[in-house]
């Protein structure tokens, strides 16, 4: 493969790792938007307000966080509990309509789904040790990097006023600890700033240096 096929190989590799990084963000804004916004309905069930429509409204914008099974136990947890407030809040009402009905059977739904089933599986290991097996290159590994590399950016870019910071300590931390998510989330930084015409030439020698490091110590 020549250098021109290498570098239009890691270019691809590079935006598809972006576009998953993208993605990722914007499914957890999406679901940290319909838990705030679950809140602020549940604040105000206690006012005698109709807020049918608006829980009704909630449930079709927010429904593919069910059907698509994001929620992480805390999350479930916490619309869990928000909900059955809701709830509790239609019951005691003097009167009942169809829309009641229908969101107290919408809530039920989603606390049956979302509800941790509390069983414990255990499994009897084999009698004799099995030869271990590389672990195969797959989406899910990947899928698995990437959010690992998205907490480590959120907690070095909490800090920081500039990414030129974020990239030095991502460096400082594959340098040292060989590791790999910050090797990759240095290289990336890297690559976003040379499209961005930065002078990187100084943080490339650094990364070959860390990823050099990291190879050895495999």
């Amino acid at each position: 493969m020549s250098q021109v096929e290498a570098l239009k190989s890691l270019e691809s590799l590079l935006e598809n790792f972006l576009e998953r990084v993208v993605k990722l963000k914007e499914n957890q804004l999406h679901t940290l938007g319909g838990i705030n916004r679950l809140d602020n309905i549940t604040r105000r069930v206690d006012l005698n307000t109709d807020f049918t429509e608006e829980i009704g409204n909630w449930f079709a914008r927010y429904n593919n966080l069910l059907q698509e099974n994001r929620l992480k136990p805390a999350e479930s947890s916490r619309i869990s509990a928000m909900l059955t407030q809701i709830r509790g809040r239609l019951e005691s009402a003097d009167e009942s309509s169809p829309a009641m009905e229908k969101i107290r059977s919408e809530i039920g739904r989603w606390n049956e789904a979302i509800r941790p089933s509390g069983k414990i599986i255990l499994k009897r290991g084999p009698e004799t040790a099995q030869p271990v097996q590389p672990t195969p290159a797959s989406i899910a590994r990947f899928n698995d990097i990437i959010k690992q590399i998205n907490g480590m950016y959120s907690e070095l870019s909490g800090s920081r006023a500039h990414l030129l910071s974020v990239l030095d300590d991502s460096l400082q931390k594959a340098e040292k600890q060989n590791n790999k998510e910050a090797l990759i989330l240095s290289a990336l930084i890297i690559y976003y700033l040379k499209l961005d015409k930065y002078k990187v030439s100084p943080y490339v020698q650094r990364l070959r240096e860390a990823e050099k490091s990291f190879k050895g110590s495999k």
